[in-house]
């Protein structure tokens, strides 16, 4: 019974700095609510590595504004004109 404890105990503490390793590396975007089970945090703001299906790595930044939406900002940059993309309009800004 003592083997049975003492391994439930290492393996308990295991999960726990698992957990707060994975924690610090790659945060997650949700919390906790009561109503809705899981809602986006406020002013989060995190670049994440990612792999597509090719396994060409690239930084995806993942940022919500003060109500929790998630922001989508993007600025190409051509040699006469800029562009900015916000969602799915175009708008040349001089």
């Amino acid at each position: 019974m003592k083997k049975f404890f003492f391994f439930f105990i290492i393996v308990l503490i295991f999960f726990l700095l698992i957990e707060l390793i994975l924690k610090s590396i790659k945060p997650t975007p949700y919390i906790y609510d009561t109503k809705l089970g899981w809602k986006l945090k406020n002013n989060f703001s995190f670049i994440y590595k990612q792999k597509d299906l090719y396994n060409v790595s690239y930084f995806s930044d993942y940022s919500t504004n003060k109500f929790g939406a998630r922001y989508f900002l993007y600025k190409f940059e051509n040699e006469n004109n800029r562009f900015v993309k916000k969602k799915d309009n175009y708008k040349l800004v001089a």
